[in-house]
């Protein structure tokens, strides 16, 4: 009987033993326990690198500032972005409205990026219109800059004013000399990368003659009369020719009304008269550009003038003072 009591006490060494030795036993690192190098070993390779930072876009050109006037923008200002519109620029600051209506003046030192305000520019599509190259605003500059240069010259587009004190005017068919005075008004029109010019006017114009002719009364006496005439004439007038920034050579062409009146200084005389008739005078003239806005010229020409009575033909010379505009 006392077997029994030791049987059961082996048993239970036994059981002891095959519960706690693998634990016991196991060294760090064995298979039997496969995570247990993964828990001791320290870690054998670097975090990755992390990536670059964006590059800042570079900072913009003295040049670049006309393409973004009157557009919509993004500026960034000592790190800080603003959006806002260009109204302008100059050497060191740029003038700068916000949303809010607020205006600033910005120095160019603290903008270190610009660029268009793409979501603002979609919703106001009049700002395509704005010039959005570089080479669109260097045109419009040079268009500029011919301009200033074609300002005093014959080959710009513009308006003019011609005043003529004399000279002289001579009728073919009578022994007198008239003096003459007008004035002119008009335009020039010059014709693009070619040297022909044109010019458009009308002409006010006065001739004037005093003379003394002999004659017999209604009772065949001797007397003397002295007439005064007038002539009057307005005029439409063309000039077409050619020339260079400061000379301008044409043929002159024209067409109008002359009133001619005579008056004696005695009473009921039968020179006593008043007529009109078409005008049209034709010639050719020269005139220089003084400065940016002086006209000198001078115009021989031929004067038809057609009446009633006939064609009375006359020739006269004029000297032009005027102005450009």
């Amino acid at each position: 009987m006392p077997i029994r009591p030791l049987a059961a006490a082996v048993a239970a060494c036994l059981v002891v033993s095959l519960v706690a030795s693998p634990v016991a036993a196991a060294p760090a690192g064995d298979a039997a326990d496969p995570f247990a190098a993964e828990a001791t070993e320290p870690a054998s390779t670097a975090p990755p690198p992390a990536e670059p930072a964006p590059a800042e876009p570079p900072a913009p050109a003295e040049t670049d500032w006309s393409a973004y006037v009157d557009r919509p923008v993004i500026l960034t200002v000592r790190g800080r972005e603003m959006r806002g519109r260009v109204l302008g620029h100059d050497a060191g600051t740029v003038a700068f409205k916000e949303p809010n209506g607020a205006i600033s003046d910005l120095a160019k030192a603290d903008i270190t990026a610009v660029r268009i305000d793409e979501v603002t520019r979609r919703s106001d599509p009049s700002l395509d219109e704005a010039p959005s190259r570089r080479s669109q605003v260097a045109m419009a500059e040079r268009r500029a800059k011919r301009a200033a240069e074609e300002e005093g010259s014959f080959h710009d587009r513009g308006a003019y004013l011609l005043v003529s004190p004399g000279l002289v005017a001579v009728p073919f068919r009578a022994p007198a000399v008239f003096y003459r005075w007008g004035a002119s008004i008009g335009g020039i029109i010059p014709a693009q990368n070619s040297a022909f010019i044109g010019a458009y006017g009308f002409t006010f114009e006065h001739l004037f003659n005093q003379q003394k002719v002999d004659g017999l009364t209604p009772n065949l006496n001797l007397q003397s009369e002295r007439l005064r005439t007038h002539v009057f004439r307005a005029l439409g007038e063309v000039r077409l020719g050619s020339g260079s920034d400061k000379l301008f050579g044409y043929v002159l062409l024209g067409a109008g009304l002359a009133i001619v009146h005579v008056a004696s200084d005695k009473s009921s005389s039968s020179f006593d008269s008043t007529g009109a008739a078409f005008s049209t005078p034709f010639g050719a003239g020269i005139q220089g550009m003084i400065g940016d806005h002086f006209l000198l010229g001078f115009e021989p020409r031929v004067t038809l003038d057609i009446g009633r009575g006939g064609v009375a033909a006359m020739f006269d010379a004029r000297l032009t003072l005027g102005a450009k505009f």
